[in-house]
């Protein structure tokens, strides 16, 4: 008995906190990785676009080049929250010499698998926000930690922010620098394990701290409603105040009394009967 009635107050306030405070957000997150040979590139410095069995990041042999990655199947929805972002590599050599690098994503709500098309990495529209990434050492097969990107958040809410933007659609990313430093990592072609993917933390719902409910709303239209009733009242007059009832009421003047004069004679002179100022003594 006591247990069914724990259940049934907790249920009611569920409830009651849904409908004052509205829906919370619900967190969720996903790994999206590179799905085809096409979907991960290297560009050349002379434009030449290749999908090799290991990405350079960003020399390979004197050569400045930069990296496309695509995912596909990105399930994240329309007006998401990102709170958190990054790719995950698996490194192919160890390597720990310096090499900043920076990550743009592409400005376009369903961008297509690179071509051999020149300058196709390169040349795609990019995203305002950008991320900056110096990497940590890396050892040969470790895919930990040290082989994360930095936080890719603003890159990706820009995107998801799209207008066009739907769940299922796939998100690029490129990797450029000037460094003569290297980190190689595994791709694709290597196996579907090593390749590169992307993790992305989001929230969706409702927020009640930042987004009020329709009974936040009602309550400020009420409050409103009410607010010329909080005002402070002139208070009437004492006469306004005095109900009718409780007016003084006045009291009717005595009738005279028989045989006595109604008003005083002048003096010296004597009331005779039938005078105004005269009236016969009752007889008893």
């Amino acid at each position: 008995m006591k247990r069914a009635l724990v259940l049934l107050l907790t249920t009611l306030l569920a409830v009651v906190g849904i409908v004052l405070i509205g829906p919370s957000a619900q967190a969720d997150s996903g790994a999206f990785r590179v799905r085809a040979s096409t979907d991960d590139a290297e560009q050349r410095s002379d434009g030449t676009v290749l999908d090799s069995s290991d990405l350079e990041m960003l020399n390979d042999k004197g050569r400045q080049q930069a990296v496309g990655l695509r995912f596909t199947q990105v399930a994240i929805p329309p007006g998401a929250t990102v709170t958190r972002a990054y790719v995950q590599f698996t490194a192919d050599e160890s390597t720990s010499t310096p090499v900043p690098l920076t990550i743009h994503g592409q400005a376009a709500d369903n961008p297509g698998t690179f071509t051999r098309t020149p300058v196709d990495v390169s040349d795609r529209p990019r995203t305002t926000a950008s991320a900056e990434w110096s990497p940590a050492a890396w050892s040969s097969g470790k895919r930990g930690t040290a082989q994360q990107t930095s936080d890719l958040t603003a890159v990706v809410q820009e995107i998801v922010s799209r207008p066009g933007w739907a769940s299922g659609n796939a998100l690029a990313v490129m990797i450029t620098g000037t460094s003569s430093g290297n980190r190689e990592a595994e791709s694709f072609d290597t196996g579907a394990r090593k390749a590169p993917a992307l993790h992305v933390e989001w929230t969706t719902g409702a927020d009640a701290q930042s987004l009020p409910s329709r009974s936040r709303h009602r309550s400020r239209r009420r409050s409103r409603r009410r607010r010329p009733s909080r005002l402070p009242r002139r208070r009437p007059s004492r006469s306004r105040r005095l109900r009718p009832s409780r007016l003084p009421r006045r009291r009717p003047s005595r009738p005279p009394l028989l045989g006595l004069p109604r008003r005083a004679p002048a003096s010296g002179t004597r009331p005779t009967p039938g005078s105004s100022t005269w009236l016969p003594r009752p007889t008893t």
